[in-house]
């Protein structure tokens, strides 16, 4: 077992185990709306867009970690809707997105099977370099590191627009 890819994958159990938390009573109907108090729309991420963004990222982690590319494949539509850079939109009619249930469903299946695997990769394969050829991805020196953001602060980032979604929702806070 590594010691790295244990630490990263410790962090993506505490992300994964917030977004149950932040889901769990979220309105099936609603998921795909935007928030409007008041009559204003708030240009916020809804639990759809924010699950099935990323719900893309076991796939991605996987390869950068070694255990394969299609390790956890996403369905076909995923990509095109759910991307970095798509805009959000409002789909309370669901004429855009998929259901809550299909795109959670992947989310947590796919982490669930990365973080089953991901502590068997060795301390040498994430101490090396990842490169990944973004401005922002050389941010990140290891392959440990990049992944550690991906699965820890990546996702803790799009949790707390969960939470402000919730909020401006009516729903409760959940910690």
């Amino acid at each position: 077992m590594g010691t790295l890819a244990q630490a990263v994958a410790d962090n993506g159990r505490l992300a994964v185990g917030v977004a149950e938390m932040l889901l769990k009573d979220v309105p099936a109907e609603r998921a795909a709306s935007l928030p409007r108090p008041g009559g204003h729309v708030i240009r916020t991420n809804h639990p759809v867009f924010v699950i099935g963004h990323l719900s893309l990222y076991p796939n991605r982690i996987a390869a950068l970690a070694g255990l394969g590319d299609g390790f956890v494949p996403n369905p076909p539509d995923f990509e095109d809707l759910f991307a970095a850079g798509k805009e959000c939109v409002d789909d309370p009619e669901w004429v855009v997105y998929p259901r809550l249930d299909r795109v959670a469903e992947h989310y947590f299946a796919g982490h669930a099977k990365l973080l089953a695997a991901l502590p068997g990769v060795g301390d040498d394969a994430l101490a090396r370099p990842h490169g990944m050829p973004s401005e922002f991805a050389r941010k990140f020196h290891t392959t440990a590191g990049l992944l550690g953001f991906y699965l820890g602060g990546h996702q803790m980032m799009h949790m707390g627009q969960l939470s402000a979604w919730r909020r401006c929702m009516g729903l409760g806070r959940v910690f």
